[in-house]
């Protein structure tokens, strides 16, 4: 199961958003407060990709090395938490005020399914890494960052890595705000 949900995640959650904005009724408010979480999470998601890249991206799961370095030396899913915080805005515009039992559903969906993906990648990093990996769970928090950063962080960034492995999301990322307010604008 956890490899079907790593192979599909983009579809499995693509069903959760696409209901999502189909029962919308944003306004204003939950619009900017959903843009700001939003904004956050594809921030986060930014950085961690110019320091991943490509690898995080297949539908194979793979990692040519250990990255420890940027966001990945704070928490070890930074691209989950950015995808979680970016849902967490789009419910939260979606859904406004976050009273909506649909809206809670819906991320805690998405939450259980980053609980399986974490799970599979974590064995799969561990049969690769080994102790090096063991040592880096045991240091950095899994979910929620620690301001210190990792002591033996290894990596480096590229904005243009990560704007270009991005590029897909980026888009879908616009499309999605821009149908927000679009029914928000509507609603009117």
């Amino acid at each position: 199961m956890a490899s079907f949900c790593f192979r599909f995640r983009g579809a499995l959650l693509a069903v959760l958003a696409v209901y999502a904005l189909w029962q919308a009724e944003p306004c204003w408010e939950g619009l900017k407060l959903g843009l700001t979480w939003a904004c956050l999470g594809e921030g986060l998601r930014l950085w961690a990709i110019g320091y991943a890249g490509e690898p995080t991206r297949g539908e194979k799961l793979e990692a040519p090395v250990l990255v420890t370095a940027g966001p990945y030396a704070h928490v070890r899913n930074p691209l989950y938490v950015g995808n979680l915080l970016n849902s967490l805005g789009v419910l939260w515009a979606a859904f406004y005020p976050w009273a909506c039992p649909r809206a809670i559903l819906l991320w805690l969906l998405a939450v259980a399914l980053y609980r399986i993906l974490v799970t599979h990648e974590e064995k799969f990093l561990l049969g690769l890494f080994g102790r090096e990996y063991a040592d880096y769970c045991t240091s950095v928090p899994p979910w929620w960052p620690r301001v210190r950063g990792y002591a033996r962080a290894k990596g480096n960034f590229c904005w243009r890595k990560g704007l270009y492995f991005e590029r897909t999301t980026l888009i879908w990322w616009a499309l999605t705000w821009g149908l927000l307010v679009v029914k928000g604008w509507m609603a009117l």
